[in-house]
């Protein structure tokens, strides 16, 4: 009997719980908030919004809110800083009857972003309070960790769309103009705490008409608290055009452990594909951002010349014999000081011949190149 009283209990929460959120996303209306929303992006962000679309309440089997086609202008520039076709946020509702809230999944289509540098500074620095708040100087005493939410903080996505988007920079002192379009992100189960996957392509464009067309497909760890990002397996499919004459497919493998904090790269189990060459190997880098230093080792297999020359679009070497240049390979191992990229011990085999010693850049900043090398034959 007691267990039928906690049952039916249950069940009239469950309805309550229904009704009252049926109720809320049909007589509220989402699209109230307008002004208001339009009001706190123009005093906190100085972004002037137009809420084009309409806000929208999704119900079952999620409890979430959609926007509709936004744009963003910093202040009163005529120009678009940034817009949306539409955005959605969503919670699984079940979970809410535990006081848990699990995030259902989070859609972003259509993003446009346009970033401008120039001499009198960029344009996304204009974005913030413009003028301090008094309530900001105040109060700036540690404040005491209070007891955790009766909500959880929902630890993980289940998905997280990003479609067609759109990011412009250009820097109106040197005439760099880049622009990333087609922008696709698919990340499912994202955790901060494990490894997630995700697939992410892309289109690169510059100035110099340089274009490269992108697909990656990876298992990313990030730990944002020590700036810490691990891609592992990585793999990154792309079409380069502009370089060469031809556009040249690429085919990357690698594990690849970038730390930030540290100013550090480590590559693992390193293949790249490229017009008829293979290399693998291992590498890593330290003092990313200052007197760089590589070590590890590079191994590119027998490729022939020509055939490399004709993947790329150039004009075969013409030799008397027709079997010259068809085995070329490489064997180095990287090192140096810091600030340099030598290659010592190098081993490179031209046909029946091989050049071995050492080669590389003995100096990063002044570009100055170094080599000590001896051919038997």
């Amino acid at each position: 009997r007691l267990l039928k009283i906690l049952l039916i209990t249950l069940f009239a929460i469950i309805v309550l719980l229904a009704i009252a959120v049926f109720v809320i996303t049909q007589v509220i209306d989402p699209n109230e908030f307008k002004p208001e929303i339009e009001k706190q992006a123009q005093e906190q962000a100085n972004l002037t919004l137009d809420i084009q679309g309409d806000l929208a309440w999704q119900f079952w089997p999620s409890l979430g809110v959609s926007l509709g086609r936004t744009e963003a202008r910093i202040a009163d520039d005529e120009e678009l800083f940034a817009a949306l076709d539409e955005a959605s946020v969503s919670v699984a509702v079940l979970p809410l009857l535990y006081g848990q809230v699990e995030m259902d999944g989070i859609t972003l289509a259509g993003l446009d972003v346009n970033l401008v540098d120039g001499p009198d500074g960029a344009n996304w620095e204009q974005i913030g309070p413009q003028t301090p708040s008094e309530d900001t100087a105040v109060e700036e005493e540690p404040v005491a960790e209070e007891s955790s939410s009766s909500l959880d903080i929902p630890l993980t996505i289940p998905q997280v769309v990003v479609s067609d988007g759109k990011v412009r920079y250009r820097n109106t002192a040197d005439g760099t103009d880049i622009v990333v379009e087609h922008f696709n992100l698919n990340a499912q189960d994202v955790n901060l705490d494990e490894p997630f996957p995700l697939q992410m392509s892309l289109r690169y464009q510059d100035q110099s008409d340089m274009r490269v067309d992108m697909n990656l497909d990876t298992v990313l760890a990030a730990d944002i608290d020590n700036n810490h990002f691990v891609l592992n397996p990585m793999t990154l499919d792309a079409n380069i055009a502009g370089a060469t004459t031809m556009p040249v497919d690429v085919h990357l493998e690698q594990n690849l452990d970038v730390n930030l904090n540290e100013d550090t790269v480590s590559i693992k189990d390193l293949l790249l594909q490229a017009a008829g060459t293979e290399t693998k190997g291992n590498v890593d880098i330290t003092a990313l951002t200052g007197d760089m230093q590589l070590s590890g080792k590079l191994a590119t297999a027998p490729f022939d010349a020509n055939k490399v020359l004709e993947a790329i679009g150039e004009a075969p070497i013409e030799t008397t014999d027709s079997q010259a240049l068809s085995k070329i390979a490489l064997d180095a191992t990287l090192g140096g000081e810091p600030g340099s990229v030598m290659a010592n011990p190098l081993t490179l085999t031209l046909d029946d011949s091989t050049l071995s010693g050492s080669a590389g850049l003995a100096s990063l900043e002044s570009g100055k190149i170094i080599f000590d090398l001896v051919l038997d034959k």
